[in-house]
């Protein structure tokens, strides 16, 4: 079952031409070197060149950045050091300008926004040749925040590269899933739908596609960016449901259900949720360990009238084993309507009060929990 999103960035979530992106990028880069003093800008681009050539073909005996930096000085020569701080003001200021490429999709923001409501992990795997800083502006470029994302990977954080294999497995590892748990989506037939290989769900995107090596992509789901959209809303909804009718006896005097209520039932959804885990209050009480509400929140975002029947969506949504926090979406049966908002707190204590470790107390509830998280 697919609980994992990997996506491809360029010409994926960013609706820009690769090609056009990297001639500007070199470009910009060189405008950049020569307003900074730099008498020979193409020396600058060759050395850059060198060490992205470098970071493509590592073989996992240091991170990329490592790779680059032990490359670029010797491809430079004389001198390097000094375009250190040229690089660093660059990917801060400059490489910026390169956004014009990209245009605006509503369509990207859209489906993480879904994705993450239904509780996918969602994981940016785009070439880990650029700084994070510079991954962060082009995730922006698409109008889309760092924070969308589960994982990035940057030159920073990886040993390898696309299309290799060490590459995904990395990936793997670092978001704790399989790659039958997997889904890649890219638009890149070389680069991106090889995970198909080795067991991970594809789909390629067809409206900037790259295909360079004449890959049949026939067998490949495909299509545009709107399509995948339409793909992915049919993907099911990864959260506990607990379903709920309201009842007279919680409603006030003008027909709709009292605020107070729904704390009660949030309490409600996060008992069925735990006994789903497989580590319910019961279990809990007989090892010794309680779970204490440290704070709630709700959002009250629209009424729930006697005989309604509404849905409760429950996701863990940080776990350390000492704290977790529990979020919670409550929405009309029928219509789909959200009525509200949640989130609680909590701790684990002993049966004296004192906060206690579950992956000490109880080492088979913390590993069902942090399967939850993951």
């Amino acid at each position: 079952m697919i609980r994992t999103i990997l996506f491809d960035l360029d010409g994926t979530l960013a609706c820009m031409d690769q090609d056009e992106f990297i001639r500007q990028y070199f470009q910009k880069l060189g405008q950049s070197a020569a307003s900074h003093g730099v008498s020979d800008p193409k020396k600058l681009l060759d050395a850059v060149t060198a060490g992205t050539y470098a970071m493509m073909h590592n073989d996992g005996t240091m991170s990329n950045e490592e790779r680059f930096w032990k490359v670029f000085p010797l491809a430079y020569g004389e001198g390097w050091q000094e375009t250190v701080p040229l690089l660093e003001h660059f990917y801060t200021h400059e490489f910026n300008e390169v956004r014009s490429i990209v245009s605006s999709c509503a369509v990207s923001r859209k489906l993480l926004s879904s994705l993450r409501r239904k509780g996918y992990k969602i994981a940016l795997a785009t070439s880990p040749v650029f700084p994070r800083i510079a991954t962060e502006q082009r995730i922006r470029w698409a109008d889309l925040k760092p924070e969308d994302f589960d994982y990035i990977t940057t030159y920073e954080n990886s040993h390898y590269a696309k299309p290799s294999r060490e590459y995904y497995r990395e990936v793997l590892t670092a978001i704790g899933a399989l790659p039958e748990e997997c889904l890649m989506i890219g638009n890149d037939a070389d680069e991106d739908m090889c995970t198909a290989e080795w067991g991970f769900s594809v789909y390629l995107v067809t409206d900037h596609l790259l295909n360079r090596s004449g890959r049949d992509i026939s067998g490949y789901p495909q299509g545009s960016l709107k399509d995948l959209a339409d793909y992915l809303e049919s993907l099911p909804d990864l959260r506990h449901a607990y379903t709920r009718m309201a009842q007279y006896y919680e409603t006030d005097s003008m027909g709709i259900v009292h605020h107070s209520n729904y704390v009660r039932w949030l309490e409600e959804a996060r008992v069925d949720w735990m006994d789903a885990v497989g580590f319910g209050y019961d279990a809990m009480e007989q090892a010794g360990i309680s779970s204490p509400v440290l704070a709630i929140q709700c959002e009250y975002k629209s009424p729930v009238h006697f005989h309604d029947t509404v849905r409760i969506y429950v996701r863990l949504t940080e776990f350390t084993g000492i704290r977790l926090r529990v979020s919670y979406e409550i929405v009309d049966a029928d219509s789909g309507e959200l009525r509200l908002l949640g989130e609680t707190r909590h701790c684990f204590t002993d049966r004296s009060g004192r906060p206690v470790s579950l992956k000490k107390a109880c080492p088979e509830a913390y590993a069902l929990y942090l399967k939850q998280l993951l």
